[in-house]
């Protein structure tokens, strides 16, 4: 009748389950192997009693295999699943072979795709995650009311973003270190609004500021530092980089 027909398949569809539990479980294993599971899950499928014929059982448990394996982004055992004869022994039936080729370099196919995509993924997190350490920098840099919150500041930023070990965030670390632990950007967009309203910054101060890495040659430049003092200054700058990258800390002009 229909309530042990309804009970008899509610048995069925839990021994399949559990069929594929198993399956999914020991795919996790180092040791997994593809055609042993498939011999498995093929004969585990068939035992449930949940398919008119061994044909259908076996098909079902294809299938229920390649999706634990696309699941798993393991294209190498989707690969390996080629190579598998369907019927144990009878290496004329390899999937490879026959109908299920399809189904399984489908699968290969998309886990490629997705590992692509995932690759793009990471690459652009890591890219955001740079870009913010740097933002975050820039606004406490813009807070900080003593030369001691800069370099501690600069400090920190560069030790992220060295830790993150990217592309991108290892051009960012070299950028800040270049530029000096005692730099805030700010500090030339203050100079260059107190010189707006008349204040004038000698050759020295000017000079004693790209010296210290209070503001960079440009800036300086930018701000009328005498062009005939630069390479000068420069050159000391680098000489000082290559000693040090721990900068002690001085007061900066403000």
């Amino acid at each position: 009748n229909s309530v042990s027909t309804t009970r008899r398949q509610a048995v069925q569809k839990d021994r399949v389950r559990v069929a594929t539990d198993a399956l999914v479980a020991s795919s996790n294993s180092p040791t997994f192997d593809v055609e042993a599971a498939w011999e498995q899950v093929s004969g585990d499928y068939w035992l449930t009693a949940a398919y008119p014929t061994r044909g259908a059982a076996n098909d079902a448990a294809l299938k229920s295999l390649i999706e634990v394996l696309k699941a798993n982004k393991d294209d190498t055992r989707l690969e390996q699943l080629l190579e598998v004869a369907k019927v144990p022994g009878n290496s004329g039936t390899k999937f490879g072979d026959g109908a299920g080729r399809i189904q399984i370099e489908a699968a290969i196919r998309e886990v490629q795709v997705s590992r692509v995509q995932d690759h793009k993924l990471v690459k652009e997190t890591n890219t955001m995650n740079a870009d913010q350490i740097v933002a975050d920098r820039m606004t406490d840099l813009a807070a900080a009311t003593n030369n001691e919150q800069e370099v501690a500041i600069n400090q920190a930023a560069i030790r992220q973003l060295e830790e993150m070990n990217t592309v991108a965030s290892r051009a960012a670390a070299t950028k800040i270190r270049n530029q000096g632990l005692n730099y805030n950007m700010n500090l030339f967009g203050e100079l260059q609004d107190r010189q707006a309203t008349g204040e004038v910054f000698t050759n020295e101060e000017l000079g004693g500021m790209v010296q210290r890495q209070d503001i960079s040659l440009t800036e300086a430049q930018a701000l009328g530092f005498d062009k005939d003092t630069a390479s000068e200054i420069n050159a000391k700058i680098q000489a000082l980089n290559k000693k040090q990258t721990d900068r002690p800390n001085h007061q900066h002009y403000r």
